[in-house]
């Protein structure tokens, strides 16, 4: 699983203009990834973590119009996110998301 989510971006640059590189984390994880993920952990374990990674990427240059022409992108993490909680179980795979993103 993705480290730290929170971390990701934290760690990233501001971006600029409408079509810049999305904000990332040193590992290129993109804001996308971590918005689909985080909408996966919500769901799945009952957790409020979109709005705080939404809010951390709009502070990091992240705006409205390149959230919506992502959406695809940001479906995918979470498709991604429910095909390893197939794998991993929801349990663990919560434990590890709130091990990863809320612990640091």
């Amino acid at each position: 699983m993705k480290k730290c989510i929170l971390i990701v971006l934290f760690a990233s640059g501001c971006t600029n203009g409408a079509f810049a590189d999305p904000v990332r984390d040193p590992s290129g994880t993109d804001s996308f990834f971590a918005l689909g993920w985080a909408a996966a952990a919500d769901k799945r374990c009952e957790l409020k973590t979109y709005r705080i990674v939404l809010q951390l990427a709009k502070s990091r240059g992240l705006v409205e119009n390149e959230i919506a022409q992502n959406v695809s992108k940001i479906v995918e993490a979470a498709l991604q996110a429910d095909d390893e909680i197939k794998t991993t179980g929801v349990s663990q795979w919560c434990a590890n998301y709130r091990r990863g993103a809320l612990g640091g």
